[in-house]
């Protein structure tokens, strides 16, 4: 008998994630896709390069407490000066971006944004 109640509370949950899997479970993960982050710390753009495609918002995070900017080389984005919290960038154009820092020109790194 309590075998038969274990299979009976568990089988829904089996089941549940059986159509979860069969009904596009991959598809949903894909919609809800997350957007690519860079992340400011020790005075280090993480990762890098960073990966992304156009038409994507990159969020930019400072996690030093401390003023920094995301510039990119040609000019063409820039989150300004910020000590914390986050900011976005809005990726138009394909091609590979060198990044740096307007205060702490050691920082630098790169985008690199595909089609």
């Amino acid at each position: 008998m309590r075998a038969r109640s274990l299979a009976l509370i568990l089988a829904p949950t089996i089941m549940a994630a059986g159509c979860g899997l069969s009904t596009g479970g991959a598809t949903n993960v894909a919609s809800a896709a997350v957007s690519p982050e860079l992340l400011i710390k020790n005075f280090n753009f993480v990762p890098n390069p960073l990966q992304a495609k156009v038409g994507t918002t990159v969020t930019v995070t400072n996690a030093d407490g401390t003023n920094h900017t995301v510039t990119a080389d040609d000019k063409s984005f820039d989150t300004g000066v910020f000590s914390t919290g986050t900011r976005t960038i809005h990726l138009t154009t394909a091609g590979t971006f060198k990044i740096h820092c307007e205060i702490h020109n050691f920082m630098t790194g790169v985008i690199q944004v595909e089609a």
